[in-house]
């Protein structure tokens, strides 16, 4: 009997025992699985890539990596279709490329789909490796015109300083034209290659399309230039299918912190301040914000170092403030590129930054057409600036323009200027200005061999206070009050000019204020 109560309480011990172990297991094992499913369900971020490996080619990857990371091999060409369920704007395609890494050798393009767009918020490319990103439209439509078929000229009251108003010029233009197929109001046709009467470039800029007249094959434009184009034209027409137009008054892009982004084609930018047909909310004093004020708001603004390039087919208009302007060392590619209709610079450059503006064009701009202020450079030429309501080319605060070749046209002050500053204006047509064709002061400089200067409402060319020109061979006559004037201790070399000329002082003697006009 002992040993079977013996036996039994081992037997008890021993399922006692068992049960501990196993209850201690199966707690264990039940926490080691709840873990491994925890787990599962967050994938580490290596699983969260997208591998083009994993895909038939490298743009079938891009279509499944939205909001993933994703390295695009060397060798593609891939797109990203603006609007789209992922990518309702630009700015959408911008943020997700941040994600993406681009190897040198391929390109992406965020692709413009055609129709008329409103946005809210700027366009921000920051911290990006954007030069291996183009935003594009498609092929824009290209048609010409026969002529003008009716101008009406009208005029608005702007307050260009403190109580300094002034009633500024705009007309509507309505040109005859080889098709009006796709074309609708409120996109914009760029105007470049103008042939016909003499002032045929006054045409040049981009323009708003107010009416359609599809009956009779014409368009009308609101032209904001500051000078009455003629009726005799013909003109190559482009019309980008996609316009993209700003609802508040903010900048379109901004690119900074040493970004580059590649080019930007097909395509108009539109701002706030863009003129309505109805006069009640035209450009006015109290409709925009622009010189008495803050100055409005810039369009595009490339600074610190970063870069922006622009294409033949990009214009840009009405900004309250300036249309395009690089700053703190950046740098613009505008080649051929149209800024029209801002409320103060078509193009610019300051703060130690450089403007390429190489066969741009620069017309309707409420102050100047294209401008290098402190210690910036604005390579211009054969630009043209046409039609600004105060200047054409200037520079200013140590700042270079190179204006060679190039025509500054109808401008409501001086064509060129140069204060304090430095203009290369070799070859330059600057007539029918409201003052003058080339205006240097302030102890400015400018090189001017061959510079064409005819028919503006002063005087052709002037050097004040300081000044010196160096204009050989100039070819100079019809201005108003005189065709080359020295003052306040100036002077111009004008070796084989071209007359007949007048000249204050004459020429080859020195006036009282010790300014003189050598040949």
């Amino acid at each position: 009997m002992k040993i079977i109560k013996l036996f039994a309480a081992f037997l008890t011990v021993f399922i006692i025992v068992a049960f501990t172990i196993n209850h201690f297991s199966s707690s264990s094992a039940s926490k080691d699985s709840k873990n491994k499913v925890i787990k599962k369900e967050v994938p580490s971020k290596e699983t969260e890539k997208i591998h083009v490996s994993d895909y038939s080619n490298a743009q079938e990857a891009l279509d499944h990596s939205f909001g993933k990371p994703l390295t695009i091999p060397s060798g593609n060409r891939l797109f990203i279709n603006v609007p789209s369920k992922n990518y309702p704007t630009i700015q959408t395609a911008l943020d997700d490329l941040k994600l993406k890494k681009v190897e040198r050798g391929s390109k992406i393009e965020i692709s413009l789909k055609p129709g008329i767009y409103d946005y809210k918020e700027q366009l921000l490319a920051d911290g990006l490796n954007a030069s291996l990103v183009d935003i594009k439209g498609q092929e824009p439509i290209k048609i010409t015109s026969s002529g003008v078929h009716a101008i009406s000229h009208h005029t608005f009251k702007i307050e260009y300083y403190a109580n300094d108003y002034k009633n500024l010029n705009y007309y509507d233009i309505t040109y005859n034209v080889s098709s009006v197929v796709g074309i609708t109001p409120g996109q914009f046709v760029i105007i470049k290659n103008t042939s016909g009467a003499a002032n045929h470039y006054y045409h040049q800029g981009a323009w708003e399309i107010t009416d359609v007249d599809s009956k009779n094959k014409r368009i009308t434009v609101l032209y904001t230039g500051n000078s009455l184009p003629p009726k005799e034209v013909k003109a190559a027409m482009t019309i980008p299918k996609t316009v993209i137009r700003w609802t508040k008054n903010t900048t379109a892009l901004l690119a900074d912190h040493n970004t580059s982004l590649g080019s930007i084609n097909n395509v108009v930018f539109v701002g706030t301040g863009r003129p309505e047909k109805d006069q009640s909310t035209r450009r006015s004093v109290k409709g925009w914000d622009m010189v008495g004020g803050h100055g409005g708001v810039t369009g595009i603004i490339a600074r610190n170092g970063s870069e922006v390039t622009l294409g033949s087919n990009f214009a840009i208009s009405s900004f309250s403030g300036s249309n395009v302007y690089a700053t703190q060392s950046a740098h613009i590619d505008a080649k051929e590129s149209v800024s029209s209709s801002s409320g103060r610079v078509g193009f610019g450059a300051s703060s130690g930054a450089s403007i390429q503006v190489v066969g741009a064009i620069a017309s309707g701009n409420l102050l100047d057409g294209i401008v290098a202020q402190d210690n910036s450079f604005a390579f211009a030429k054969t630009a043209l600036s046409i039609g600004n309501h105060r200047h054409g080319f200037v520079a200013s605060g140590n700042g270079t323009v190179n204006s060679d070749l190039g025509k500054a046209l109808g401008n409501l002050y001086s064509g060129a200027v140069s204060i304090g500053s430095t203009m290369n204006a070799n070859s330059l047509v600057a007539n029918n200005n409201g003052e003058n064709g080339l205006w240097v002061y302030n102890g400015g400089k400018a090189r001017a061999v061959g510079l064409i200067t005819k028919f503006n409402k002063k005087y052709g060319l002037v050097a004040q206070t300081g000044s010196h020109i160096t204009a050989s061979n100039v070819n100079t006559s019809g201005n108003s009050i005189k065709d080359i004037y020295a003052l306040d201790m100036s002077n111009i070399l004008v070796s084989g000019y071209v007359g007949p000329s007048t000249f204050e002082p004459p020429l080859n003697i020195t006036s009282k204020d010790g300014s003189y006009i050598k040949n």
